[in-house]
């Protein structure tokens, strides 16, 4: 091999190499987008919030897809439906006004919120961290020409 295609060879993979994804803390955790109902399983007992709710059809997508694809009551990962083998419970440590920040928009139709999730193997997830979430909706339709 000449010396100029080595060094390019030993060039890149140094590059590549410490380009690698490094292992984080949130490791293993991945959203969970939740739809709030006024009928959602959910409350808040010594510091720990626990939520319960049904499976969906699809996966929750992108905030333009969640109305379609998460019902209200209902949780799904981003990329696909929970699948039978997977809680419908999770829960999350957090302060108590936090929980009633979280638990205040989970009991309203369209209350999304999103929570990073990895299974405990226990019959529940585990949360990470968690956050309000909207749902984006469209309201004018640009590609229906106006009419004179």
């Amino acid at each position: 091999m000449k010396p100029t295609l080595l060094m390019a060879f030993l060039g890149l993979t140094t590059v590549l190499t410490m380009g690698a994804p490094r292992v984080s803390a949130q490791e293993g955790f991945f959203p969970l987008i939740v739809n709030g109902s006024r009928n959602l399983d959910a409350t808040y007992d010594k510091g720990i919030l626990v939520v319960r709710f049904h499976r969906t059809r699809k996966g929750a997508g992108s905030p333009t897809t969640y109305v379609q694809n998460v019902p209200p009551g209902s949780a799904a990962w981003v990329d696909r439906p929970l699948n039978n083998q997977e809680p419908i419970e999770l829960r999350q440590r957090m302060s108590e006004q936090r929980a009633a920040q979280a638990l205040e928009r989970l009991k309203q139709n369209g209350g999304y919120w999103k929570f990073f999730c990895r299974n405990t193997g226990n019959g529940f997830f585990e949360v990470s961290r968690s956050e309000r979430t909207n749902a984006s909706v469209r309201i004018d339709d640009s590609r229906t020409p106006l009419t004179p």
